[in-house]
């Protein structure tokens, strides 16, 4: 019996650390508007560099202006005709919008409108230019995004520890079948 405990405890105990680094942010323009959302993406991924839109799990953005929602986008229902590309280095947190390869000056393009830059840095992102955004309304310079890292990982057990517990438990119904016969 002793080491039916002791196997079923070294069965459990070999779990993979498979996670998600999460993130929530907002951010905040001028004449009342701001955003917020979220992105995740596999912690495997982590300080692995630029990765882009179908490395990354989810994100999510909503717009306001005042109370009042402008817009809604997310990853998972985006279609073509609201395209939305974005790219995010996991070592730098620089987040860039708008094409798959940022371009020398990190031009960025959302839907229609235009800014001429996202800049992101550990913990917070800004618009560079005088370009515009939700629907027409100026995004001055600097605005910042803020993000917070959200905990999200959790420990799964590994697939080979699952089949010995089964193999495991299998075993002993069988031998205690064999013992009542």
């Amino acid at each position: 019996m002793k080491k039916t405990i002791l196997a079923l405890a070294l069965a459990l105990s070999g779990t993979a650390h498979a996670g998600v680094i999460a993130y929530e942010w907002t951010w905040t323009g001028t004449l009342g508007n701001h955003a917020n959302g979220t992105m995740s993406y596999s912690d495997t991924l982590a300080d692995s560099g630029l990765i882009y839109a179908e490395d990354i799990a989810s994100f999510s953005i909503s717009g306001y202006n005042g109370s009042e929602l402008k817009f809604t986008w997310d990853l998972a229902t985006g279609t073509q005709n609201n395209p939305f590309r974005l790219s995010f280095d996991t070592s730098t947190h620089e987040l860039n919008f708008g094409g798959r390869y940022p371009t020398a000056s990190n031009a960025v393009v959302w839907g229609n409108d235009a800014v001429n830059a996202l800049v992101c840095g550990l913990g917070t992102c800004g618009f560079f230019g005088s370009n515009t955004i939700f629907g027409g309304v100026p995004v001055s310079d600097k605005r910042q995004f803020v993000f917070t890292l959200v905990d999200g990982s959790s420990d799964v057990p590994e697939p080979a520890a699952m089949l010995l517990l089964g193999i495991g438990a299998a075993g002993l119904l069988a031998s205690r079948k064999k013992k009542r016969r």
